[in-house]
């Protein structure tokens, strides 16, 4: 079963997206990450980003991440692991998970690029920004 799922929206110059990972410990997983990326529920990690003409915002929990993939120069991660001892996931959204701290993080980009939001179904098999960006389809000359 896949317990990833995702949400974007566009409206009025901005864009927001989400992704959501359901833990795998959990039972139904997959349903709560369908609903956190609608909603907010239970059992999963979570990235979120709104884009607009003054930059971008990112909120996370969890190993779910944001990364910035400029067109020109080197991509990096904007959000950070919450993972403790041997890589175990130590923040999710849920009934169980305990006091959260908030996460966001802001950034204003100087030239084009791609915001790529995604869980560890992703990042654990293209672990680099690098690997990432040339996964990612780059803009043509003169294109929108």
């Amino acid at each position: 079963v896949n317990a990833d799922a995702m949400g974007v929206v566009a409206a009025g110059g901005w864009t927001v997206g989400v992704v959501c990972d359901g833990v795998s410990m959990s039972p139904r997983s997959d349903r709560a990450a369908l609903v956190a990326s609608v909603d907010a529920a239970p059992a999963c990690t979570y990235v979120a980003a709104a884009v607009g003409a003054g930059g971008v915002w990112v909120s996370w929990v969890g190993d779910s991440r944001a990364y910035w993939l400029p067109d020109e120069g080197p991509g990096f991660a904007l959000t950070e692991d919450d993972t403790g001892a041997h890589d175990a996931l130590s923040a999710w959204l849920g009934a169980d998970a305990g006091d959260l701290e908030g996460r966001a993080r802001s950034y204003r980009p100087s030239g084009p690029g791609r915001l790529l939001l995604c869980t560890d179904g992703l990042w654990r098999y293209l672990s680099s920004a690098e690997e990432l960006r040339a996964a990612v389809p780059r803009r043509r000359p003169g294109s929108a």
